[in-house]
C-alpha cells in the first residue's frame, strides 16, 4: 500500500491531467462544429485534424461536448484479505511469511511481495513512527555497501560510533537481527579457523527462516568438505590464485600476442 502523501500526489496528477485532457477535447469539439455548421465534409474535417471520421461525426452532432468516462478503480489483489490481515496482527501473528501462508490457504493468488510490504505498514502504524533509518558516523544514511562492510570490520577495530551503528541495524528490524548474528558468527569461524563449527552453523542457518542466509547456507552445503578445510588447515592457495591472475592480466595486455615464449619473458619480466 502506497503512503497517504504518494496516494494525494497521485490523485491530484490525475485530476491535472483529465482537465488538460477535456480542454484539449472541448477546443477539438468547437472547431468541428463551426466548420461542420459552414458545410465542411466530416471526411474532411477528421483528415485535417488528424482523428477518425467516427470521433468526428459524434463530435458534429453532439449538442455538447463529450466527457470521457472515468474508469472504473481496480480492486487491489490484497484488499479483500487486508482485513483478515488486520485481525491476525491484532491477535500477535507478527510473522510475514505466516501470514502470507495462511491467506494463500484461504485463496490469495498474489505474490508474498505485496504481503510483506502490507505487513511493513502495520509495522510502523503500530511503532506509531516511521522507522528510523542507521546513519554512519559521519551522520550519512547507511548504505548496504557500508553496512557490509562494517560487519566484515575487526571489532577490536571499530570504534564506539561503529559499534552503536550495528546495535542500531538490529533494532531495525527482527530479521537483520538475525542475520547480523549468522554474519559474525560465520566471519569468526573463518578468521579464527573454526572449521569445527561449520557444520552447526550451516544447520542453524538452514532453520532460519531468512531466505538470503539459508541460499548462502545452501552454497557452502555444496562444497562443505572445501569451505571446512579452508577454514582449518593453514594451507591456502592464494598465491597460486594470485599469480594466475598475473598471469591473465599479462595476457590481456598483448591483446592476443601471448606465444609461450613472449608470455614466459614478459612473466619472468614483471616478477
Amino acid at each position: 500500500m502506497l503512503p497517504a502523501k504518494s496516494v494525494n500526489r497521485r490523485r491530484k496528477y490525475l485530476e491535472e491531467q483529465r482537465a488538460r485532457s477535456q480542454a484539449k477535447r472541448l477546443a477539438r469539439y468547437k472547431v468541428i462544429r463551426e466548420r461542420h455548421a459552414k458545410g465542411e465534409y466530416l471526411t474532411t474535417i477528421a483528415r485535417d485534424l488528424r482523428i477518425d471520421y467516427k470521433t468526428a461525426c459524434k463530435y458534429a452532432v453532439s449538442d455538447e461536448c463529450p466527457t470521457r468516462k472515468p474508469h472504473p478503480r481496480r480492486r487491489r489483489i490484497l484488499e479483500p484479505y487486508e482485513a483478515y490481515l488486520r485481525a491476525r496482527w491484532a491477535e500477535g501473528c507478527k510473522n510475514g511469511r505466516g501470514l502470507y501462508r495462511e491467506i494463500v490457504a484461504h485463496g490469495y493468488p498474489g505474490s508474498r511481495t505485496q504481503v510483506a510490504t502490507f505487513v511493513a505498514q502495520l509495522r510502523r502504524q503500530e511503532r506509531g513512527r516511521k522507522p528510523q533509518t542507521p546513519s554512519t558516523a559521519a551522520g550519512e544514511a547507511l548504505t548496504p555497501h557500508t553496512a557490509s562492510m562494517l560487519l566484515l570490520r575487526r571489532p577490536e577495530r571499530c570504534g564506539e560510533a561503529e559499534h552503536a551503528t550495528i546495535a542500531q541495524l538490529r533494532e531495525v528490524h527482527q530479521d537483520i537481527g538475525v542475520a547480523l548474528s549468522f554474519t559474525e558468527r560465520f566471519v569468526e569461524i573463518v578468521r579464527e579457523r573454526q572449521g569445527t563449527k561449520l557444520s552447526k552453523w550451516l544447520s542453524d542457518a538452514e532453520a532460519s527462516g531468512i531466505h538470503e542466509i539459508q541460499q548462502f547456507a545452501y552454497k557452502v552445503r555444496r562444497d562443505e568438505a572445501a569451505v571446512e578445510a579452508g577454514c582449518t588447515l593453514p594451507w591456502s592457495n592464494g598465491q597460486t590464485e594470485g599469480q594466475i591472475t598475473k598471469l591473465k592480466a599479462i595476457k590481456r595486455s598483448m591483446y592476443g600476442r601471448a606465444k609461450f615464449d613472449l608470455l614466459r619473458r614478459r612473466a619472468l619480466h614483471a616478477a
